[in-house]
This record gives C-alpha cells, structure tokens and sequence, in this order.
C-alpha cells in the first residue's frame, strides 16, 4: 500500500471552492501513472494539509492488550483559498510545462510528502 493512501490528503477534507478546483485540474490534467491527481494537485497549489494520530490500547479478556494507531487528516485553514480557484487553475496549467516534463519533481515529491507534513497532534491545539 502507499503512504499517502492512508496518511496523505484526500478529497473529503477540501472546502467547496477548492473541491471545485480539483475538478477542474483533474478534467485539464494529464493523467500521471506515477503520481496520483489528488498528489498532483497539491504539489500543483502548493496546498498543504494537517496529519495527526493517537493510540489506543485494546483489552481483551484472556488476551494481550494491543496498541492500535488511528490517524485523521484535515484541511489547513491558513492557506489563502483565492489562490486555488477554477480560473487560477486553468490560467496556471495553460503557462506549465506539461506532465510529462513533470514527473521526475512529481516523483520525489511524493517520497518528501510524508517527512514534510506530519505534525504531532499537540501542535494542532
């Protein structure tokens, strides 16, 4: 399985506005075997999420506790929504390269993504 299946951003935590824009990149988008649209579309916005986690300790009658990890992601509300908009979107994608030119930095994007964006839950409060 991949990191960012279970740790990266996914679709549910992004306001409308920005829901809008994705569809937008996605429709005007190469399609990248190697990284994923949502991947894509972060590293294209320059977006930013919150990964957080906690433990739990199950006990069981007759058995051994055991430690279970839950992990939660959420939108980062500082980021300025009028730079990710349909319009921005396209008015970016017709200036880029395109994917293809892209994929080596899309790549090594995706390896840094975890060692960027987790943050212990403390520093969420």
């Amino acid at each position: 399985m991949d990191w960012g299946t279970f740790y990266g951003p996914n679709q549910d935590i992004l306001p409308p506005s920005v829901e809008e824009a994705l569809y937008t990149f996605a429709n005007n988008n190469e399609d990248n075997p190697l990284c994923p649209i949502m991947t894509s579309f972060y590293i294209h916005c320059k977006l930013s999420w919150i990964m957080y986690w906690d433990y739990t300790i199950e006990e069981a009658p007759r058995t051994l506790p055991t430690l279970h990890r839950q992990s939660w992601t959420k939108w980062w509300n500082k980021y300025d929504l009028s730079k990710c908009t349909s319009a921005t979107i396209l008015q970016s994608l017709k200036s880029e390269p395109s994917v293809t030119t892209r994929i080596p930095f899309c790549t090594v994007h995706a390896y840094i993504i975890p060692y960027c964006t987790v943050l212990d839950r403390t520093e969420l409060f």
